[in-house]
């Protein structure tokens, strides 16, 4: 019996021995030993089953399966996983995600000092963040540690859509980052369509300003991308500083066609808890009634807008905030686009949700 046991295995051995090497050829290329090509090949199919992507800061990042575990310091970020329905991976947020803290999220401290003795104690498998925000001796601690950093801003109008798909990767989440590429590209060639023949010399000249007063933003912003995605000219784009501080004299000396004025969601001026414009048509009446500002073309011809971050350089929306704009900017090329209608479109195909809310004052119509 044992002896018929030991041949058994023998053969059997032998079958499974066979079975590998013709698999290892067939895998091979053809040159070199079978060996060889199927050593390399071996590496590659590790490789194949890995996740890469390029992240914001343009680093190659590694992953052997989906993340399970995260924490973030960027409130995009945050509300893009609650639209793939992975809000469950985010075990910890910095102090700006009130929403997430609310709904029981751990603080992991601000996004400029973040804790990171916390979030070494919670272990996630990445920290999502800004570049910006990480110091190299934190991002050393972290990835010593085995906490993968990874940097996707979301904060660009051009890098909005390779962002997204990164996260539809690493997440495991193409099909519903796929859904959203697709609407933006719909959207965003619909613009340039539009705008194609405009000549420069006709194209709106545009003051943008961000959430502080007299700030303003150069061509390296998600600003300035969000004016010249509309078909706008961004009159500070070739200040020297990222988010200059300007006088009331150089831009009534620059006398803009139209103002763009961003208000963030922490205050409830616009937004999707808002229902009522009143805070907004306060923050208008102040900008309006600055000095000299009533001789300035845009103010003269009410193309002033106030624009909520969740469409303005919050990137996963800036396709919406594009669309406000180039139709305030331009009414004529598109009088036939129902903007409550495509912004509801938006809601459904990112956060599967009814859009509530006021996100531009005055209305654009």
């Amino acid at each position: 019996m044992k002896e018929g046991r030991k041949m058994k295995t023998k053969l059997l051995c032998m079958v499974l021995l066979a079975t590998m090497a013709v698999s290892l050829t067939a895998c091979g290329t053809s040159g070199g030993s079978s060996n060889t090509s199927g050593e390399m090949n071996a590496s590659s199919v590790v490789q194949s089953t890995g996740i890469t992507i390029t992240d914001s800061a343009g680093r190659e990042v590694t992953l052997e399966k989906p993340l399970e575990t995260v924490v973030t310091f960027n409130s995009s970020l945050y509300d893009t996983l609650v639209s793939f329905g992975a809000a469950d991976t985010v075990i910890g947020v910095g102090d700006s995600i009130k929403k997430a803290i609310a709904d029981g999220v751990p603080s992991v401290g601000a996004w400029n000092d973040p804790n990171i003795e916390k979030i070494l104690e919670l272990k996630p498998d990445a920290v999502l963040t800004y570049k910006s925000y990480m110091t190299d001796e934190n991002e050393k601690m972290l990835e010593d540690a085995g906490i993968k950093c990874i940097y996707l801003e979301l904060s660009k109008a051009d890098q909005v859509t390779n962002e997204m798909d990164s996260l539809g990767k690493i997440f495991g989440e193409e099909e519903q980052a796929q859904k959203y590429v697709d609407f933006c590209n719909k959207y965003n060639s619909l613009i340039d369509e539009r705008l194609k023949n405009i000549k420069e010399e006709d194209r709106v000249k545009v003051y943008y300003e961000g959430y502080t007063d007299y700030k303003s933003a150069n061509s390296t912003t998600g600003g300035h991308q969000l004016v010249t995605s509309a078909g706008g000219i961004n009159i500070a784009a070739d200040e020297t500083t990222e988010y200059p501080e300007i006088s009331d004299e150089w831009v009534l000396e620059q006398n803009p066609q139209a103002v763009v004025k961003l208000v963030s969601n922490t205050k409830n001026i616009l937004g999707p808890n808002v229902t009522d414009a009143t805070k907004a048509e306060e923050v208008y009446n102040n900008l309006t009634s600055r000095p000299g500002w009533s001789e300035m073309q845009a103010v003269k011809d009410g193309k002033v807008i106030i624009l909520a971050s969740e469409i303005g350089t919050t990137a996963t929306g800036s396709v919406i905030g594009s669309l406000y704009l180039a139709k305030e900017f331009y009414p004529e090329q598109f009088k036939d686009i129902d903007l409550t209608k495509v912004h509801e479109e938006f809601q459904e195909t990112l956060f599967n949700s009814e859009l509530t809310g006021i996100y531009a004052y005055p209305e654009v119509n």
